[in-house]
This record gives structure tokens, C-alpha cells and sequence, in this order.
């Protein structure tokens, strides 16, 4: 089973208009902040143009911690909206953790004993 991703896009005009041709499942702009201002997130990915990003950044301790924060290193805040829609749909983002949170406890400890054994070794 395959999950579909839902895009919204913070955008006003003609931007708008072509977020939606493009497939965007959500478009709006003050509309759209008042909504998830409120808490009602109905959307996986979120892009929106420069222009708005003055909006959207007061959005960022509702956005941020659940990873929907629109971020230009990452494509998500562009002025050109149909071409940054069309492949978020089809889009797998993987993030990893640092390698010592996935170990246990007790081998933490170890390397860092061992770590700092090395270090403190005189040759």
C-alpha cells in the first residue's frame, strides 16, 4: 500500500494558481497560516515562495518540530512552484540519527573509555 503525499503551498496569485495545475493539495496564503496556526496540519510537505516566507516564518514553532518547515537548501522555498510540487509527490526524504544514539548504553561507555585511553597513551 502506498501512502499519497499531501503538498501545501504558502503562495498568492499567479504562484498560486500554478501550485494547484501542478497538483498541490493545499494552496493559500493567510488562509492557509490562520489554519495551521490553529493546529490543523492536513499536509506532509510544504513549500512555499520567498515572498511569503515572512508568513510562514511566524509558522515555525507550529512547522519546525514536525519537520514541515519549508527550507531553501531543500527546494521547498522557490519561486518557481510547479516545478518544486510535481516531484515532492514522488519524494522519499531519510534522515539519520548520530551513530551513538543507536547504540546501547554499556558500548557508549566502552568507546569512549577506549577513546580516551588511546588518547592518554604516551608513545
Amino acid at each position: 500500500m502506498v501512502k499519497s503525499v499531501r503538498v501545501a503551498v504558502f503562495a498568492k496569485g499567479r504562484k498560486a494558481t500554478e501550485a494547484e495545475k501542478a497538483g498541490a493539495d493545499i494552496v493559500g496564503s493567510e488562509e492557509l497560516a490562520a489554519k495551521v496556526e490553529k493546529g490543523d496540519i492536513e499536509f506532509d510537505i510544504c513549500i512555499a515562495t520567498p515572498d511569503m516566507m515572512a508568513l510562514v516564518g511566524k509558522l515555525g514553532k507550529v512547522l519546525g518540530p514536525k519537520g514541515l518547515m519549508p527550507n531553501p537548501k531543500l527546494g521547498s522555498v522557490t519561486m518557481n512552484v510547479a516545478d518544486a510540487v510535481k516531484p515532492q509527490i514522488r519524494q522519499v526524504e531519510f534522515r539519520t540519527d548520530k551513530p551513538e544514539s543507536c547504540m546501547p548504553e554499556s558500548a557508549r561507555r566502552a568507546s569512549r573509555r577506549m577513546r580516551w585511553q588511546i588518547i592518554s597513551r604516551r608513545w
